[in-house]
C-alpha cells in the first residue's frame, strides 16, 4: 500500500518498501488459487484509475491467484461522498459565487493591480472565510484561453483598450480534510462581443435540457458516465454547439481531479461506471460556435431522485468595465 489512500476499505492495510517484500507479502497475505479485487481495468489503464501496474499484476497472477477489477466497488462504495462532505461542498459554493463580484470589484478600486497579487489576494479571502486554498491556476487573459495572453510586462490587467479581452480563468481548490472543491472563474475586460454573449446563453439552456434528460433516465434505472456523456454531446450539436471537450465532468474526491469514480465521457475512454447516490462531479463544458468560445463550469449532485446544480454561475462572465 501506499498509504491511506482508501481509509474507508475494509481489512488490514499492509506496507512494503522494496520489491521482496511486496513478494513476499504478496506470498504471505493473499489466497493461493484465489481470487482478489485490484484497483485497475481494462477499459482505463491510466494512472488515476488503474492504480496497480501491470508488473504487478503479473507478480500477483504468478501466485495463482485471479485478479478481478474493484472498480464498480470503489465506484459504488468509496466515491459517494458522507453527508458531513455533501454539506461542505454545497455551503462552499455560494462562497464561490461571491468571490467574483469581490475580484471585479478589488480590480476597479485598484486593490489588485496585477496578476502576481491574485492568488495572495485569493488566499486570504479563503482564509478569512474558513476555507484553505489549495492553489490557483489557469490564469489567463486572451482570445479564447489562447496562449497568447494579452497583459502589460510587469503583469498588470490590461486596460479597456486592450483588444484581446475576453477570459481570466482562476481554478482554486479550497481543502476540507481530504476534500477538494475545484472551481473556474471567468472575468471579461469590457463588453463582450453579442455573438459571445449568445453562446453563453445558449450553454446555459442546453446545460439545463441535459440535466432533465438525465433526470428522466434515472427514473428507468442505473445511467452510466458515459451514457451522461452522450447525452450532453447530442443536446451541444442539437443546438449548433460544437464541443471543445469529450469528457465533460469529474468527480469531487479527496484529490484534485480523481478519476477513482464515474466520469462523463464516452471518448478517451466509454465510462462503464453508473452514476450513484452521492456523488458530486465538478462540470465543465466548452463550446464553439463560429469564431466564438464559451464555457460553463458549476457542481452537480446525484442525491435520490435529484439530478441537478448545487449552485449555478452567472450566465455571463463577470464584467471589469
Amino acid at each position: 500500500s501506499d498509504g491511506p489512500a482508501l481509509p474507508e476499505l475494509p481489512g488490514e492495510c499492509v506496507f512494503y518498501r522494496k520489491a521482496i517484500e511486496l513478494r513476499n507479502r504478496l506470498e504471505r497475505h493473499l489466497p493461493r488459487g484465489g481470487k482478489i479485487l485490484v484497483e485497475s481495468g481494462s477499459f482505463a489503464q491510466v494512472a488515476e484509475i488503474a492504480i496497480v501496474d501491470e508488473a504487478t499484476l503479473s507478480l500477483i497472477r504468478s501466485s495463482s491467484i485471479e485478479t478481478l477489477s474493484s472498480i464498480q466497488y470503489v465506484n459504488r462504495v468509496v466515491a459517494p461522498l458522507l453527508s458531513e462532505e455533501r454539506e461542505f461542498v454545497r455551503g462552499i459554493a455560494p462562497y464561490f459565487a461571491s468571490v467574483g463580484e469581490a475580484f471585479v470589484r478589488s480590480v476597479v478600486s485598484g486593490e489588485l493591480k496585477n496578476w502576481g497579487d491574485t492568488y495572495g489576494w485569493m488566499e486570504e479571502g479563503f482564509r478569512q472565510n474558513g476555507f484553505r486554498l489549495a492553489r490557483a491556476s489557469g490564469i489567463a487573459w486572451g482570445e479564447a484561453f489562447s496562449a497568447q495572453q494579452a497583459r502589460h510586462r510587469d503583469g498588470s490587467f490590461p486596460d479597456a483598450g486592450a483588444q484581446a479581452r475576453f477570459d481570466a480563468w482562476i481554478e482554486a481548490y479550497p481543502l476540507a480534510s481530504m476534500l477538494s472543491v475545484p472551481w473556474m472563474l471567468l472575468v471579461s475586460r469590457g463588453r463582450l462581443d453579442p455573438k459571445i454573449e449568445a453562446l453563453y446563453r445558449a450553454l446555459e439552456e442546453a446545460c439545463e435540457e441535459w440535466q432533465e434528460i438525465v433526470r428522466q433516465r434515472l427514473r428507468y434505472g442505473e445511467v452510466l458516465g458515459a451514457e451522461v456523456a452522450r447525452i450532453l454531446e447530442e443536446v451541444l450539436l442539437n443546438r449548433k454547439l460544437e464541443p471543445l471537450w469529450r469528457c465533460f465532468a469529474w468527480p469531487i474526491g479527496p484529490f484534485p481531479r480523481s478519476s477513482y469514480a464515474c466520469t462523463f465521457d464516452a471518448h478517451e475512454f466509454t465510462d462503464s461506471r453508473p452514476l450513484v447516490d452521492g456523488m458530486v462531479w465538478e462540470v465543465r463544458v466548452g463550446a464553439k460556435q463560429g469564431e466564438a468560445i464559451g464555457w460553463r463550469s458549476f457542481l452537480l449532485e446525484f442525491s435520490g431522485p435529484h439530478f441537478q446544480a448545487i449552485h449555478s454561475p452567472p450566465t455571463l462572465p463577470w464584467t471589469i468595465p
